[in-house]
């Protein structure tokens, strides 16, 4: 039946039932939080509110076997050296590193100071303080920020040169979040598959701010990796040369064509490698659609994924 324009319109069911989910969402949380402080309590003598914040113990060197790399505006060391870049996605700066069965993602800037830049109601002095308070404060509305850390065994606090950091032990995923003392600056790499507290503090010893070079200077020295076969080497100067200029489609397909190459633990390419590098080439693409080289590859590397 016909309405006049100004005649308010009755919710259906769809939109009714669609509130009442999100509203029982919003219930559901607290009683969520409750549960996994319990078996934090349980599993690890945490207080109920949160885990006690310790000071770390970093080594002053990095033991042997770390590779040292720097990405994304960070400077880092890892145990092994076969890192391969699995994701990369330039304009969120945020990467993924794949060596055998471990993953390590990097994000640059940390999701605390993120939270800090949108959520300025709450009047924290600079994202590290509300970092150290969504990890150990008993208010609720930290608290819940907390439900992502999945009940962490230890959480640390660390002080380097013009840098306040913070390193989350887990079984599930290990954490470092490395913050600037001017607040300009923050990063954080995860341990996806968990990790030792030696480990953790050995990177955690290795990470810092590091001012990137020019973006044509990583691209000259991704080709000269390249030409000494160095694949890896190449994957790393390529990605912070798309980083700095992520609309560059000859950076993006040199990235592309260096992932393509990595391989599985059984010897095979594909998997998320050759989606990583599709993905990139789509993207060269958009920007410069008569990219023949680009074409070429992708239309190999889909045929290859195919097979």
């Amino acid at each position: 039946m016909w309405k006049p324009l100004d005649a308010p319109a009755k919710p259906g069911k769809l939109q009714v039932i669609a509130v009442a989910l999100i509203a029982l969402s919003f219930l559901h949380m607290p009683g969520l939080f409750v549960l996994s402080r319990i078996e934090a309590m349980q599993e690890h003598a945490e207080p109920f509110w949160g885990p006690r914040l310790q000071a770390a113990q970093l080594p002053e060197q990095v033991p042997a076997g770390y590779t040292h790399r720097h990405l994304l505006g960070v400077a880092f060391s890892l145990p092994s050296d076969n890192w391969q870049i699995a994701a990369f996605e330039p304009r969120e700066s945020t990467c993924i590193l794949v060596s055998g069965d471990n993953l390590v993602q990097l994000e640059n800037p940390a999701f605390a100071h993120i939270l800090y830049d949108d959520m300025y109601y709450l009047l924290e002095k600079d994202a590290a303080t509300l970092e150290q308070k969504s990890l150990t404060s008993p208010c609720m509305v930290y608290s819940l920020f907390r439900l992502i850390e999945d009940c962490p065994a230890g959480v640390y606090k660390f002080c380097k040169d013009n840098c306040t950091g913070f390193a989350v032990l887990n079984s599930y995923a290990s954490r470092i979040k490395l913050y600037s003392d001017d607040g300009a600056q923050s990063a954080e790499i995860y341990l996806r598959h968990g990790s030792s507290a030696p480990d953790l503090f050995a990177v955690a010893a290795s990470m810092e701010f590091a001012a990137p070079a020019p973006a044509d200077r990583y691209f000259a020295q991704g080709q000269a990796c390249l030409l000494s076969n160095d694949i890896i080497g190449a994957q790393f100067a390529f990605a912070n040369a798309c980083w700095l200029e992520p609309d560059n489609p000859e950076y993006l397909f040199m990235l592309a064509g260096a992932i393509s190459e990595n391989t599985r633990p059984d010897g095979t390419r594909g998997g998320i490698y050759l989606a990583t590098a599709r993905h990139l080439l789509k993207q060269a693409l958009e920007i410069s659609p008569e990219y023949m080289e680009a074409v070429e590859l992708l239309e190999a590397l889909t045929a290859l994924e195919e097979e």
